[in-house]
């Protein structure tokens, strides 16, 4: 019985996989800074928004994971990668929503400083 064949040697998916992996950990972080942040400057609706990013965030990484393990299996057996565009659209949408929440908070907090 022959070992399997290594297919790249610098280990490209799992590299891949850990990048996914700081991506998602900072969204979880913009997610849990804006849970303790926007209640006090607008409201306990903010929170819903944060705890929006924050699951989405964990959901987006099962997703992350259940991608790395098809990916691998598929290079294993030969055949081609399969396309990351969805996963990669969710996480550009979720940074889209945390950029609108953070310039959201700015824009609130100088309002208010203001009067």
């Amino acid at each position: 019985m022959t070992p399997p064949v290594i297919f790249d040697a610098g280990l490209q998916p799992e590299r891949t996989l850990l990048a996914w992996r700081r991506t998602l950990l900072s969204l979880a972080v913009a997610g849990l800074v804006g849970l303790r942040l926007l209640p006090g400057r607008l409201g306990s609706a903010s929170a819903l928004l944060s705890l929006a990013v924050l699951g989405s965030a964990l959901l987006l990484q099962l997703f992350a994971e259940r991608r790395s393990r098809r990916t691998y299996a598929e290079l294993l057996a030969g055949r081609s990668v399969p396309p990351a565009g969805g996963l990669l659209l969710a996480v550009a949408a979720l940074v889209a929503l945390c950029g609108f929440g953070a310039a959201w908070w700015v824009i609130a907090s100088g309002t208010r400083a203001a009067t």
